[in-house]
């Protein structure tokens, strides 16, 4: 969340209006920011990222279900004349995006990932025998997920998606050097490296606001 804030702040100081869907946790850095806060309607905070995150199998879960609960609860918000900007995993703001034919922007707080860094990464080699294991609850889920997206008339199923939500613009926070495979994305990623200045600036205020 730190390193989304300067691209923010840098967004705002420009005369762009950002609305920033997040919990209560952030809202100090939302509003440093000089953007808009707004809490999400689901609680996140309730989800123990221990047993959502502890294999590919309960990610790719958990990643489904919130996803379809966060578009149904945004499916109708006025995004009139913005840009959605969202978190990699935030499929839902990819889709209502798409649905609403607006701009949208992906951030990437981490390593991007596409098809050949999954496959040549551990995660690639360890998701085997789990998708093997799993392989009847995996055909279950994503034949859900296509239910879902066929009712609610946006983009078609990709595995990925859930992972990497690539948009009109996917901003990195990862310079190409340290990026795997970084020939194979298209030219809308854009690998700026981190932002550690900036953020250190916004836990520097954090502080200080705390003393």
């Amino acid at each position: 969340m730190v390193s989304v804030a300067p691209v923010i702040k840098r967004l705002v100081n420009n005369g762009v209006q950002i609305i920033w869907l997040t919990t209560d946790k952030y809202k100090y850095i939302v509003e440093k920011s000089g953007a808009i806060f707004e809490k999400y309607k689901i609680d996140f905070d309730n989800y123990d990222l221990s047993s959502v995150t502890s294999n590919f199998f309960e990610l790719f879960k958990n990643l489904v279900e919130l996803n379809q609960r966060a578009f149904e609860e945004y499916e109708n918000y006025n995004f009139e004349n913005s840009y959605i900007m969202y978190d990699s995993m935030c499929s839902f703001a990819k889709n209502i995006a798409y649905k609403k034919n607006i701009k949208s922007i992906c951030l990437v707080t981490t390593m991007a990932f596409n098809v050949p860094v999954f496959l040549t990464s551990n995660m690639g080699i360890s998701s085997v025998p789990l998708y093997l294991k799993n392989m009847r609850n995996f055909a279950k889920i994503v034949k859900d997920e296509i239910r879902f997206r066929k009712k609610h008339s946006i983009l078609k199923f990709k595995m990925m998606d859930y992972f990497v939500n690539s948009a009109d613009v996917t901003i990195v926070f990862s310079p190409k050097e340290l990026q795997p495979c970084v020939s194979t994305f298209s030219k809308k990623f854009y690998f700026v490296g981190t932002t550690i200045k900036d953020r250190a600036e916004f836990r520097f205020n954090r502080l200080l606001q705390k003393m």
